[in-house]
């Protein structure tokens, strides 16, 4: 008999330790009671990137906008133009000083000689700035061998220096300023009574092509001797402009006065500024599993990421072999004991075979003898579903009694 309870005891253990021994997946509880669905979904946490733009001028790059946050950007140039009036735009005005000083002369110009004989006679020249004579510089092509000389020595009455009708006098004033009242002095000789003339340019540089002044010089005049020289003078009289003899328009925001030498009026003057718009962009970092509620970063739900999920009730057997554990269910902290049966929702991804374990939030039990480990609810349970402990009994109870009854039977036999 004391061998009949070993046998029994030995196949009770076998029996429970294999049904919380098993490291397997819930199956699918298609037997359970079902409760309803669930759709879980994909959290994110929103990482934004930002840069300010006037209205309407964001690149692809940025496309949300955030009215809130704004901001001015830079002032424009000053311009005359009155700026157009638009929403949220600053404008400025102020008077300044526009002005232009008389341009200054360096070179003098005398080309397109005509005389009789092909040239033309030139004893002298002298230059005169307000009436008071000035030092130059002067050079000649296509002139006689001694001209500059010539023309320089004081000496009026001569005729031996001349320059011929392609010859070109330049007359360096070795300095560039405004002249007051600039006199060009120029002698000439000629004993017919033929037509002469040439051409007179004023400019600052050395060239012909940026001209301040332009005359064409046409003279009748006829010389009976020597002692008879023509006098000349250039600039005394109105010679026609090619260019304004004022140069180039210059600004002050302090007076300037108005002389003989500079030209001053008063310009308004416009500047403005826009608004800028904090226009952004946004960067998702998702969460790895399905939740119903945000955690922590992931704080913002995305409505198109989502999956849904059936769940149902089931009672199962929690074996611990040490100690109680305090284990959170539906949210409400329990003790839970040693081979106690507790009530718990086992989820079921859809269209899947495996269960995830609901309501147990936190907390383990010894795999020490290779009972269960509980853990996060994203988990899945390695325990396998406990039967019905009623039916265990009743087979065990069974397998007593076929026993008992080999027993009897064998105890029988030897007696006869």
């Amino acid at each position: 008999m004391k061998k009949l309870y070993i046998i029994g005891f030995l196949l009770y253990s076998f029996f429970i330790g294999n049904v919380v021994l098993a490291e397997e997946a819930f199956p699918v509880c298609s037997k359970q009671e079902q409760i309803g669905t669930e759709r879980r979904y994909l959290w994110y946490e929103k990482r934004e990137e930002a840069s300010y733009f006037y209205k309407d001028k964001n690149t692809e790059a940025y496309p949300f906008i955030d009215t809130s946050k704004t901001k001015y950007g830079a002032w424009s140039l000053w311009q005359e133009e009155v700026p157009s009036s638009i929403e949220n735009r600053q404008i400025e005005s102020r008077n300044i000083y526009a002005y232009q000083e008389k341009n200054a002369i360096r070179y003098l110009f005398l080309d397109q000689f005509k005389g009789t004989g092909n040239k033309l006679i030139i004893p002298e020249i002298e230059v005169y700035d307000n009436g008071k004579k000035i030092p130059f510089k002067i050079t000649c092509e296509d002139c006689s061998p001694n001209f500059i000389k010539d023309v320089t020595d004081g000496v009026v009455k001569d005729d031996s220096s001349y320059v011929k009708e392609s010859g070109t006098i330049k007359i360096d004033l070795l300095e560039t300023k405004v002249m007051k009242k600039l006199e060009v002095h120029v002698y000439l000789y000629d004993t017919t009574n033929a037509e002469k003339s040439f051409r007179f340019l004023a400019t600052h540089l050395d060239n012909k092509e940026d001209v301040y002044y332009q005359s064409i010089e046409i003279l009748f005049f006829q010389n009976n001797s020597i002692e008879d020289i023509t006098y000349y003078p250039l600039y005394g009289r109105k010679t026609r402009q090619m260019k304004d003899e004022f140069g180039n328009i210059e600004y002050s925001t302090t007076p300037i006065e108005e002389t003989a030498d500079r030209r001053v009026s008063l310009i308004p003057q416009y500047r403005y500024q826009d608004l800028m718009y904090r226009y952004y962009q946004v960067f998702k970092n998702y969460d790895k599993e399905y939740q119903t509620k945000g955690i922590a970063p992931f704080l913002y739900k995305d409505e198109t990421k989502f999956k849904d999920f059936t769940f149902c009730t089931s009672k199962k057997q929690i074996p611990l072999e040490h100690t109680e554990i305090l284990i959170d269910v539906k949210e409400e902290p329990a003790i839970i004991k040693p081979n106690q049966l507790i009530s718990t929702r086992l989820y079921q991804k859809a269209g899947s075979t495996n269960e995830e374990k609901q309501g147990f939030k936190k907390g383990t039990i010894s795999k020490k003898n290779k009972n269960c480990e509980i853990v996060d609810s994203a988990q899945y349970t390695a325990c396998k579903r406990e039967k019905s402990m009623s039916l265990y009994f009743l087979l065990i109870l069974c397998i007593l009694f076929f026993i008992r009854e080999i027993y009897q039977k064998m105890t029988h036999e030897r007696k006869l």
